[in-house]
């Protein structure tokens, strides 16, 4: 479901099932492999319902773990916290994206993007421009986002301002994924 590493040498892969491996690379040798190892089985410590795991993301020492009935963690690396929900007006959650300082953004239905910070919650980014499924969202830095539509289309949220139209002036056939 999701793949993200937060240096040089370390990745993440969560499945869709909570599963959480962490594959380092051996820095002794750019030949020889590196090894996996199982981070953190989330069924044992959220299991209600039916809801998987819909993304997992993160950037320096944080890392943000969302579920597809809404319900989000985070770790600092040594425990998980439960945190505050993404606003019930995602009610299908596609993607989301940490910038290197931390804020996480979520994309979700009918054009919605959310920036979430530890210290100033919830802030709607969404455009009058958007209004197909975000599926994709990612970007440079906290100031330089881009997210894909459902209907092909990319958007540039690019220091606070709202995107006014598609940067790709023709719509891919496709969702961006």
């Amino acid at each position: 479901k999701a793949a993200w590493g937060n240096k040089e040498g370390e990745v993440y892969f969560a499945t869709s099932d909570g599963n959480i491996l962490r594959y380092t690379a051996d820095s002794a040798s750019t030949t020889a492999a590196g090894s996996t190892q199982l981070a953190g089985p989330l069924p044992f410590v959220y299991a209600r319902g039916n809801a998987e795991l819909a993304v997992a993301t993160g950037a320096g020492s944080t890392e943000y773990f969302l579920f597809g009935d809404g319900t989000m963690f985070s770790s600092d690396g040594r425990k998980l916290t439960a945190s505050t929900n993404p606003p019930a007006l995602i009610t299908a959650l596609y993607d989301a994206w940490t910038a290197p300082t931390g804020e996480l953004f979520i994309g979700g239905n009918g054009g919605y993007v959310y920036k979430y910070t530890v210290t100033g919650g919830w802030v709607s980014m969404k455009a009058a421009t958007i209004t197909a499924s975000v599926f994709a969202v990612g970007g440079a830095d906290a100031n330089d986002v881009y997210v894909g539509t459902s209907a092909g289309n990319i958007y540039r949220y690019q220091n606070g301002v709202l995107p006014s139209g598609a940067l790709n002036g023709t719509a891919y056939t496709g969702a961006i994924q």
